[in-house]
């Protein structure tokens, strides 16, 4: 459990880069269609490790992008995680999926799974392990961690022919809140690459559903604390939301 866990720090940081530079660069890509659902359609079931999971959306303010969607961003995920659910505003879909180098994508969300633990069952005790983790030595691995992720994320921007990143060594929240089968942490990342930068504020949720291990994320535009509040209220209450669907 503790080694998933290091591998799914690494895929926060890849990801949150990897949103972003297809946006801040408008990576080339042929449109896909990226209708919004009907606003009543708020639970979807996704598999995590054969077992079906209710998800609701984050909030009513952003959709999940639906398969086409999905299947694009797929190609951005880390080969160690696999996306469960995107979610984004409907208004933010089309621009998003047209490569419009212009657009910014201010907030969006996303649940993942790693690959090699999906099909492992996450008792009482290796949630536990996983928090451990997180309060203890993980605050010592956390360079390490970086380089390795702007190495790989480098390696990957060389190939789709965009700018190579720098990350700055990010300023840790650290708990945003705590419950059973939940645990969320925060912290704030800033990018660059070369001709624009940009500043995240960014909530990772362990949640443990089914004895499945869930990857919560939440992305935001950083500017002052109040974005704090709001990810860590909305990302509290997208929780709360999941664990009382599949109860």
């Amino acid at each position: 459990m503790k080694k998933i866990m290091k591998k799914h720090v690494i895929c926060l940081t890849m990801v949150s880069f990897i949103f972003l530079l297809i946006i801040a660069s408008g990576f080339a890509q042929a449109p896909v269609e990226g209708k919004a659902k009907a606003t009543e359609k708020k639970i979807e079931t996704f598999k995590a490790g054969g077992t079906r999971l209710s998800i609701p959306e984050p909030s009513d303010a952003m959709v999940e992008v639906g398969y086409d969607v999905r299947e694009m961003m797929e190609v951005f995920v880390p080969a160690s995680n696999r996306l469960l659910s995107g979610y984004m505003s409907p208004n933010d879909i089309p621009k998003f999926t047209s490569g419009d180098e212009n657009f910014v994508l201010n907030r969006y969300a996303s649940i993942q799974v790693a690959r090699r633990g999906e099909y492992q069952d996450c008792t009482d005790a290796n949630f536990a392990e996983l928090i451990e983790y997180v309060g203890g030595s993980f605050s010592d691995d956390i360079d390490g961690i970086m380089k390795d992720s702007e190495s790989e994320l480098n390696q990957r921007m060389e190939s789709l022919e965009l700018d190579k990143v720098t990350i700055d060594k990010p300023v840790q929240l650290g708990t945003l809140f705590s419950k059973k089968d939940a645990y969320s942490m925060g912290m704030i990342s800033k990018y660059s690459n070369g001709t624009a930068s940009w500043t995240l504020v960014i909530s990772t949720t362990f949640v443990r559903v089914k004895k499945r291990l869930l990857f919560v994320y939440i992305f935001n535009t950083y500017n002052d604390e109040k974005d704090i509040e709001t990810v860590t209220k909305l990302s509290e209450q997208w929780v709360d939301s999941i664990l009382t669907a599949n109860k």
